[in-house]
């Protein structure tokens, strides 16, 4: 075996597993859809979340200032996740 050979082998190789390695990200990341879409909150209508984070952010105290970035990034999150399906 020459070394042309085995460096050819190699960068062939590595050409495989970046390839194999891209397509794991994708399942992954379908994987990971897939289980959010599991959750029950991800099933309710867009209204009925809507009413929800409307009740949460009205219904605060002063008390919990925590909790509206906490909302908004539940919302967040919940915006990217159907704006890609």
């Amino acid at each position: 075996m020459s070394i042309a050979y085995l460096r050819e082998t190699i960068a062939t190789i590595d050409l495989k597993m970046a390839s194999l390695a891209k397509e794991r990200a994708d399942l992954e990341t379908k994987l990971e859809t897939a289980v959010r879409l599991q959750s029950p909150i991800l099933r309710l209508p867009t209204e009925i979340l809507s009413n929800i984070f409307t009740i949460g952010v009205l219904g605060m105290s002063d008390d919990n200032p925590i909790m509206v970035p906490t909302l908004m990034l539940v919302w967040y999150e919940s915006l990217l996740l159907f704006s890609t399906i």
